[in-house]
């Protein structure tokens, strides 16, 4: 093994091979195909250092091991059963892969890589595959050309296969978060699940008491805020901000239930996950009265098709599917609800949740992404300009939608993003009762 690490290193720098060849033995070849599996996971070790924040054992690190890889092993059973004499070319590629695989994170980390995106690695490992290709002949006995062109289009394959799930990796999966190790700030701190866990009913209690805050006299909003991704801090305080923004524009007393998923602070609010979630929908219907009161059910997050992160990766939770939301809102029996969902693809839920008496405004509709997600926010974008630009100068959420949306497309116009084309759905039975609380409100605040 030593002579294959040796030509691995004399294939790169550009020099003739030691001993004429790669080794091409069976054990050699299942050697070096462990050691580039060892490499990688090291790679990924490295990719998201500090080691506390890499899981071995979690699905994603495992799963784009051997998708990448995927290609190379199909290249191994090809080989034995065509008995074919290519195990020179696997070995080759593994140890030159090892090489690779190390370089590019440690070029990361040193900054060598600095504000490069997903599309450059793509290139780098392409241009990788490129030079094994071209210069392989020199250090592989009797090797014909099509082994090695057939080798690159299996690889390439097997990485093409993992690319729908690395554009998730980062949301569902926070622990895959290739955070800044020097800036200690911005590093989301573990947290303890038993004193998470046991906080839970008297955080929850204390946000289900402002129930009891709705005035008998007039129609009252009840609102239901939810901030997902633990491991950023920018939808905690877009709650945090929308739940003023509430009580200024319908009343202080107005019951305002947040929920929020966050390393910094698991003392202020209770999780976000399924079963608070319900319990607060639950819990709010019964305290409505249907022939007056509106419901808001606001969730701001990170979104896939289908799905709503509520990731916390310390508390092992990761996302909420419309089918469990919408299976969720069928049995607390909640009635005039107001959906506002802030996340990416967040207009695939509206198929699942649109019913007569609901209203649902969405960030984009099913295919595309929304924006302003950054952790140095303090608003996403389509929650800065729904709540925080438009509904605070009105009582009409269709009104402030109306605004919202035309904002978001001028920001996005101006900064050359692909349009998120924000959704809106409001059904026949819940339309009157939005209006007679927006007259309510504002009846009052013109009595002021």
């Amino acid at each position: 093994m030593f002579y294959n690490l040796s030509n691995a290193l004399r294939l790169f720098t550009f020099q003739g091979p030691v001993r004429g060849s790669f080794s091409k033995t069976p054990l050699a070849a299942l050697f070096a195909v462990l050691l580039l599996i060892a490499i990688r996971v090291l790679a990924q070790a490295i990719n998201v250092w500090p080691i506390g924040t890499f899981s071995f054992w979690s699905i994603p690190h495992f799963a784009t091991t051997f998708l990448i890889e995927m290609g190379l092993l199909l290249a191994v059973v090809a080989c034995f059963a065509r008995r074919l004499n290519g195990l020179q070319i696997i070995v080759a590629y593994a140890i030159c892969h090892c090489v690779y695989a190390l370089a590019v994170p440690l070029a990361y980390k040193s900054g060598l890589l600095e504000g490069w995106e997903y599309h450059h690695y793509i290139l780098l490992y392409a241009a990788f595959l490129l030079f094994l290709v071209i210069r392989l002949p020199r250090f592989v006995e009797q090797m014909s050309w099509g082994f090695p062109v057939s080798l690159g289009a299996a690889l390439t394959l097997g990485f093409a296969l993992q690319l729908p799930f690395m554009d998730y990796s980062n949301l569902f999966y926070p622990e895959m978060d290739q955070t800044d190790a020097a800036n200690n700030e911005n590093n989301p701190p573990s947290v303890d699940a038993e004193t998470v866990y046991y906080a839970q009913s008297h955080l929850m209690a204390k946000q289900l008491a402002k129930l009891e805050m709705a005035s008998p006299d007039r129609p009252n909003l009840f609102a239901i805020l939810g901030a997902g991704t633990a491991n950023q801090r920018v939808f905690i305080r877009e709650i945090t901000s929308v739940g003023d923004i509430l009580t200024d524009k319908f009343g202080p007393q107005t019951p305002v239930i947040q929920l929020a998923n966050s390393n910094w602070d698991t003392q202020t609010y209770p999780l976000a996950n399924k079963t608070n979630i319900e319990t607060a929908l639950t819990e709010t219907a019964q305290k409505m009265d249907p022939a007056k009161d509106v419901a808001m059910l606001f969730l701001t997050s990170h979104g896939s098709d289908d799905n709503f992160s509520l990731s916390f990766y310390d508390l092992s939770m990761r996302s909420m599917s419309a089918k469990a939301l919408s299976a969720m809102l069928e049995r607390s029996k909640i009635k005039n609800l107001v959906i506002v969902l802030s996340a990416c693809y967040s207009g695939s839920f509206i198929d699942d949740l649109e019913a007569p008496d609901r209203a649902i405004f969405t960030a984009t509709d099913s295919e595309n992404t929304s924006f302003g997600c950054s952790d140095e926010n303090e608003w996403t974008w389509f929650g800065d300009a729904f709540f925080n630009q438009a509904l605070r100068n009105t009582h009409s959420f269709k009104d402030a939608f109306t605004k919202a949306r035309s904002l978001v497309t001028k920001w996005e116009s101006e900064t050359g993003y692909t349009t998120s084309n924000p959704q809106m759905r409001i059904g026949p039975e819940i339309e009157p009762r939005l209006k007679a609380l927006t007259h309510s409100r504002s009846d009052q605040q013109a009595a002021l």
